[in-house]
């Protein structure tokens, strides 16, 4: 146990209050006691009452300063030396400088990390243990990510990154270990709680390519996916675009400008078709933000749109308005043979009966388009379309089967029939209408095809427009990759190593003098974190060498400048061969750099596991392996942090 300043003045005043009572106590008994002066008696005992409950406050408060877990500090290798078998670590890295930021002198008891869903870096806020009376909470520190090392090849990526520094959690693998089998974690969250143990919020990919049915997503993840962000098709916009928005211009270019009825071919086309098992799906009224997707649509699209989305609200309209027929074609057939039923002849009461029966039968989640699906369901409406055409058609039975010439009696059932059918004409159309409707819209929604259909066209937008994959502010998020346990960043990083030209354009990205505002901030934080750092500040930065290239005259930078036309990456800057300003020069940097990552992107969904009472061993504090070698020494306690400040300032934040 480390004692230092803050703890010993606890401690030295309890062993000045113990060594007091025992002189009490002694003095007492030695000298006072044999005198029989019982008025001391109550005197000592206040006193020992006192000193007493001194002694246990400053007892308390010294077990409470020693409560949590005292950071240690031990050689980077071995530190690295995980056994996965046993054990898990998560990984907190930061910069040095922010590394530093934490107190030494305490214990720590708690910590929570902290998104700050804006562009600047998410934090760790840690408490400490200060004593009875007041625990420490730490201001913000910044982050770069939480990673878990539970696997040798997550390990050995952090021994491979010998610049990077952090916190190692160490656990106890018990039962953590058997959550996450088979699962590639993607995120990790970590809190540790007033009892010292840990839970951990740990996000998993689920591939795309193994994803083969739309009901597998969960409604929040498709709209997550549809509702991300895209770029823009008109580039002069200020509006933004949605994935959503891309996929929606894409289908109604092939939608007719007329409005649409069940008698407009185009709805059996394999377009048609598909458009409304989409809009069926996902209707812009739902969740969508309508207005930014009108002002993405041109005014045509706009109308088609209206078209489609009206045709499919009436087939959707359609399932409830077709229980509303049944009840009225129920009422009707009971109020019409009410009177007359021993006027009708027996196969048309049985064919009457035999249709109330099913109408009966007709449950109230008919209503409902998801429920239609259901084989009892579908039966029901099978049989009923046949009784419906049945009734229609037994007026030529009736003429066929009675007595010719015909007389009185056998007019009476026409007329009767007549009557019957007038009032009941009406409905059944309806109702087939209905029905017709239905099985068309079912069938549609059904079809394993048009789900495929949706799900590849979802992916390939997704995949083709999302900033998540397709735009440089969003490479800071380090998405998994083609390469296995290597992420897009680490990619990255890996290729600047080998390619000083690749490193002119990542420092030439990161420049924000012309950022207008914080989009890109977190990226470039990202990439100035794994672009190697010179020994000592450059006696020219990359800024003022690109300024010292614009010409005087245009204002613009030319690919023949010498500087340019010897660097074997950079004239790809320039579109066409042709000058461009300094600004235009680092958008062109950085599309250049979104578009390399681009081909190590894979498409996934996240889902997240919440484990609790995970049980922490340890917590180490991990420096810079080159902060280590150059001092010749391994860091074992919280003075040598002191004395290696110095040493350990991050070269770049």
């Amino acid at each position: 146990m480390i004692i230092n300043n803050r703890s010993k003045v606890p401690l030295i005043l309890l062993g000045i209050l113990v060594t007091i009572v025992i002189i009490i106590l002694i003095t007492y008994f030695q000298f006072i006691r044999p005198l029989n002066k019982d008025s001391f008696d109550k005197y000592l005992i206040g006193t020992l009452y006192i000193l007493g409950a001194f002694i246990f406050f400053l007892a308390l408060d010294f077990i409470e300063y020693h409560f949590g877990f005292s950071i240690k500090y031990i050689g980077r290798d071995q530190a690295l030396n995980i056994d996965t078998s046993k054990q898990s670590s998560i990984f907190i890295s930061m910069s040095s400088d922010e590394l530093s930021k934490i107190e030494h002198e305490y214990k720590i008891t708690k910590f929570s990390i902290k998104d700050t869903k804006s562009n600047s870096s998410t934090q760790i806020y840690i408490e400490y243990s200060a004593g009875l009376l007041s625990n420490i909470t730490s201001p913000g520190i910044n982050i770069h990510e939480t990673l878990l090392l539970n696997t040798n090849e997550s390990i050995d990526i952090i021994k491979k990154r010998e610049d990077v520094s952090g916190l190692l959690i160490n656990t106890e693998n018990n039962t953590l270990q058997q959550q996450i089998q088979g699962k590639q974690i993607t995120r990790c969250i970590p809190t540790l709680h007033n009892n010292l143990t840990l839970s951990l919020s740990l996000y998993y990919a689920i591939f795309d390519s193994s994803i083969n049915n739309l009901t597998y997503y969960t409604k929040q993840e498709l709209h997550d996916i549809l509702m991300s962000q895209a770029i823009c098709n008109d580039t002069t916009s200020n509006v933004k675009q949605s994935v959503y928005g891309h996929i929606v211009s894409k289908i109604l270019e092939e939608c007719p400008v007329t409005k649409l009825d069940i008698n407009n071919p185009w709805i059996n086309t394999k377009e048609g078709k598909l458009a409304i098992a989409f809009f069926t799906k996902f209707n812009p009224e739902n969740g969508f933000d309508i207005d930014e997707l009108s002002m993405n649509l041109t005014r045509e699209l706009n109308i088609k749109l209206k078209h489609i989305t009206d045709y499919v609200k009436h087939l959707q309209y359609s399932y409830k308005l077709f229980y509303q027929s049944t009840k009225t074609l129920d009422s009707i057939l009971q109020e019409s043979i009410k009177h007359s039923e021993t006027d009708i002849n027996e196969p048309l009461m049985k064919l009457i009966n035999k249709l109330k029966n099913t109408l009966k039968r007709i449950p109230e989640c008919t209503q409902n388009s998801q429920d239609i699906h259901k084989l009892s369901i579908k039966s029901i409406i099978k049989d009923l379309q046949y009784q419906l055409e049945d009734i229609l058609n037994y007026r030529d039975h009736l003429e066929s089967t009675l007595e010719h010439p015909i007389n009185d009696a056998t007019q009476d059932s026409l007329a009767l029939f007549d009557a019957l059918i007038t009032r009941l004409r009406n409905p059944i159309k309806s109702t087939q209408n209905y029905i017709n409707n239905i099985k068309y819209h079912s069938k549609i929604i059904q079809d394993i095809e048009y789900n495929k259909a949706i799900i590849s066209e979802i992916r390939d937008t997704y995949f083709n427009t999302s900033y998540d994959i397709n735009h440089y502010s969003h490479l800071w998020k380090n998405r998994l990759s083609k390469e296995g346990s290597l992420r897009i960043l680490d990619i990255l990083k890996e290729k600047i190593d080998q390619n000083t030209e690749l490193q002119d354009i990542c420092n030439l990205a990161v420049i924000d003098t012309f950022d207008t505002n914080t989009n890109n901030q977190r990226t470039n934080e990202a990439i100035k974190h794994i672009l190697p750092q010179p020994e000592s500040e450059p006696l020219i930065s990359i800024t003022d060498k690109m300024t010292s290239m614009i010409d005087a005259n245009s204002g613009l930078i030319s690919p023949d400048n010498d500087l340019i036309s010897k660097n074997g990456i950079l004239p790809t800057l320039f579109p066409d061969n042709q000058p461009c300003s300094f600004h235009e020069l680092i958008e062109h940097a950085r599309h250049y750099i979104t578009t390399l990552c681009k081909e190590y992107m894979v498409s996934y969904i996240e889902r997240e596991i919440q484990i609790n009472n995970v049980q922490v061993n340890n917590i180490v504090w991990l420096p810079e392996k080159t902060t280590i070698s150059n001092q010749h020494s391994i860091i074992t306690s919280p003075e040598q942090v002191t004395d290696l400040s110095s040493t350990i300032q991050y070269k770049q934040s």
